[in-house]
């Protein structure tokens, strides 16, 4: 099993796979969705300059469907690129270099990458990300381990969609509601079509507020249902138990500190909601070779990073929200793990200022 993320590019940019896209886009276009979006460990990551990121290190299974612009994936000898329309997988625990490139900078030097994309030639990075909450790769791991089928909740649903959103997804393959599917292998771009079609759905229901009080419901059962689409390709079911080797009490730990980043983690705090004494919690932290204070850090500024992506808070605001009383220490500590100060980050982010043919 392949211990890095997975990349799945688009082979054919058809006229279909082009409305989807538009349909998508068109969430982030109208700003509709950002604070339902993050409630759900969702959000739009843009940037207006490109920029590099080292040492990151996911602490649950996450994707990233670049809308525009590419996603570089940084090997020691080789870069691997996320192209527009494309999906990179990120099992939890895996270290990451990549880069968010913006194709704004680049015109005139891409042309020979962009022929057959003419209308898309000023272009900065959006993607949309989503990271799957623990509860849910729980549940997703049940049902595939348990069973031979599976009885999966429809993307399709029409009172899900809108008139626009159903005919872009009317010939791209589903999983019916209340139906037996067997296990299949799609091709690369009707999974991606698969994939599009759950992320414009999401949005949509809860653009409109479809469901009203169960909207949260509901998205929550359409991410169990995407994580089951990934996980029925043979490159996806990493997403579900992760990669040989990596600590899982450590991935358990940042998941708790998640919930609560300001909180002053004590030993004897984590050890009562692990249901462990300390002694246990100190013992299995020394085989791991991982600190308790390194952890919560790191589960700190990872945080930070996500709000610096998706969202125009100030870095003051960041840091106090990720506990930090200090801008300036946080920022030291950013730069010390990402290898990029946040001011720098807010910077590549700017107002966003790239376009979008929709």
């Amino acid at each position: 099993m392949l211990n890095k993320p997975i990349i799945i590019p688009p082979q054919k940019m058809s006229p279909l796979f082009e409305t989807h896209i538009r349909s998508l886009a068109s969430f982030f276009l109208e700003d509709s969705v950002g604070e339902n979006l993050r409630s759900l460990g969702m959000g739009w990551t843009v940037c207006k300059e490109t920029y590099y990121l080292h040492n990151l290190l996911p602490a649950s299974a996450n994707i990233a469907f670049v809308v525009s612009g590419e996603k570089h994936i940084h090997h020691d000898t080789h870069i691997e690129r996320c192209p527009r329309g494309g999906l990179t997988l990120f099992p939890a625990g895996v270290p990451v270099c990549m880069s968010n490139v913006s194709l704004i900078e680049n015109n005139g030097k891409e042309k020979s990458d962009k022929e057959d994309n003419q209308n898309h030639e000023n272009l900065g990075y959006v993607a949309l990300c989503v990271s799957f909450p623990q509860e849910v790769i729980s549940t997703v791991s049940h049902l595939f381990h348990n069973n031979n089928t599976l009885n999966l909740l429809s993307t399709s649903s029409p009172s899900a969609s809108s008139s626009s959103t159903s005919s872009a997804c009317e010939s791209s393959p589903t999983i019916s509601s209340h139906q037996e599917c067997s296990l299949q292998e799609f091709s690369s771009d009707d999974f991606l079509l698969a994939v599009l079609e759950s992320l414009a759905l999401m949005c949509h229901s809860l653009s409109k507020n479809t469901h009203g009080s169960s909207t949260q419901v509901f998205a929550t059962r359409m991410l169990e249902n995407l994580l089951l689409l990934i996980a029925s390709q043979s490159f996806g079911t990493i997403m579900l138990h992760g990669v040989m080797g990596v600590d899982s009490l450590s991935l358990r730990l940042r998941e708790l500190f998640r919930k609560e980043l300001s909180y002053p983690w004590k030993m004897s705090d984590v050890a009562s909601h692990l249901h462990m004494t300390e002694r246990t919690l100190r013992r299995h932290l020394e085989k791991s070779g991982n600190g308790l204070r390194e952890l919560l850090r790191s589960e700190r500024l990872h945080a930070g990073l996500v709000l610096l992506q998706q969202t125009s808070e100030s870095v003051e605001s960041i840091a106090l929200d990720c506990g930090y009383s200090s801008a300036s220490r946080f920022s030291r500590r950013f730069q010390d793990l990402f290898g990029v100060l946040p001011r720098e980050m807010r910077k590549a982010r700017g107002d966003w200022g790239g376009t979008l043919s929709v």
